[in-house]
């Protein structure tokens, strides 16, 4: 039944109406510094905008362009907000025009005009540059915890991370609205925004590949950062988790030069004024550095052997995972070039009651990381004061 209550924020994929209507409503998502994105879905082809403010200002108008064009005569709605104050609330609507014809040389012919109801999210950060939020890790398309887990959190979170494994293999539009889309238009009218990861199982399924096409992503990429406060939160994309050529993917994967554009880009990330000035540096990947002994994924291998020196060497705080289903707050390696030489909070998966959230928060002088039972109850805990 609470399942049934959180997928009443769409209407199904397959419902056609004979008139154009919202499908999914507005999901706010975190692009980078000062970068907001938004989407939406309807029910036909349409041409559609975001009309945004903040402080009670004149609504401001905001869409999405590749290449010199707007999307437009598609069902998928997508707008870009650019020039966001991340210390003010966002107030959203959006607005699609139904596209009856698309000529060239001519004017499209409109027909019906679908508005959304004003949300609001919350501001990313305080005016002293203070934050809270919250990662889910490895909900595998079961998001009737959502509505369960979010009060067992707390007060004062701004924002959510959804740190991969939240959607479990895609097959089709239908889920992908059902298990993602729907949960986070949900996580918008609770008032926030989210940031959206893959893990691994994100890349897997014959939808994966048109995932991108319904979101907004900071440079069009998976993996990003940003600051908030004294916080430097970068986010990787973790890859598969195993090697391309494994016969489970039948020759259709390429992610070993995708994932060394992605460490290229870690290096130079690190080396930038933002990441060197922050009093904290918080990265976020689904796949966690080695986590027991014996056997070794490629994915996490490459977190080990690759990724985590590059941080170890940038002083890099903490890392928070997922992936392995097991909660565990994993002590720094004592390897000096192989594993991460920080604390790893790893989330625990379903069932829902013995699920374990990561709740992150940012004060002026201290930074604490928790780790949260489905009961409210601290399964571990760390705090760094301020230098």
């Amino acid at each position: 039944m609470r399942r049934l209550v959180l997928l009443g924020v769409v209407a199904w994929a397959g419902f056609a109406p004979a008139q154009m209507e919202l499908r999914v409503r507005p999901f706010v998502q975190i692009v980078g510094d000062n970068q907001m994105g938004v989407s939406w879905l309807v029910s036909g082809n349409a041409f559609g905008e975001a009309r945004w403010r903040q402080q009670g200002e004149e609504w401001l108008k905001a869409y999405y362009a590749v290449d010199g064009l707007r999307e437009a005569n598609t069902p998928i709605q997508r707008a870009r907000i650019s020039g966001y104050d991340p210390a003010l609330p966002l107030d959203i609507q959006t607005v699609s025009m139904e596209m009856r014809s698309f000529g060239v040389y001519r004017a499209p012919a409109y027909g019906k005009t679908v508005t959304s109801q004003p949300a609001r999210v919350s501001a990313l950060v305080s005016a002293e540059g203070e934050t809270s939020f919250a990662v889910f890790t490895d909900v595998h398309s079961r998001t009737n915890c959502y509505p369960l887990l979010l009060p067992k959190l707390g007060e004062g979170l701004r924002f959510i991370v959804l740190a991969g494994d939240n959607l479990n293999d895609p097959p089709t539009e239908q889920k992908a609205v059902e298990d993602l889309f729907g949960p986070m238009a949900w996580f918008t009218e609770q008032g926030f925004a989210c940031l959206f990861m893959r893990g691994n199982h994100e890349t897997r399924g014959a939808f994966a590949r048109h995932l991108r096409n319904y979101l907004v992503l900071p440079d069009d990429r998976y993996y990003g950062a940003m600051t908030l406060g004294p916080l430097r939160l970068v986010w990787l994309d973790c890859g598969e988790d195993k090697v391309d050529g494994h016969k489970e993917y039948y020759g259709l994967n390429d992610f070993e030069p995708y994932m060394g554009a992605q460490l290229e880009w870690l290096k130079r990330e690190v080396q930038g004024e933002a990441f060197i000035r922050a009093q904290w540096r918080v990265v976020v990947v689904h796949i966690p550095p080695k986590w027991r002994e014996g056997r070794e994924w490629e994915g996490t291998y490459r977190m080990n052997a690759e990724f985590a020196p590059v941080l170890n060497r940038a002083g890099a705080t903490a890392m928070i995972c997922g992936h392995t289903h097991k909660p565990e707050l994993q002590p720094p390696s004592e390897k000096e070039d192989y594993g991460f030489r920080g604390p790893v909070f790893i989330g625990g998966s379903w069932p829902a009651e013995k699920q374990v959230i990561t709740r992150v928060d940012v004060r002026r002088d201290q930074l604490k990381i928790t780790m949260i039972r489905a009961d409210g109850s601290v399964f571990a805990e760390q705090t760094w004061p301020r230098k």
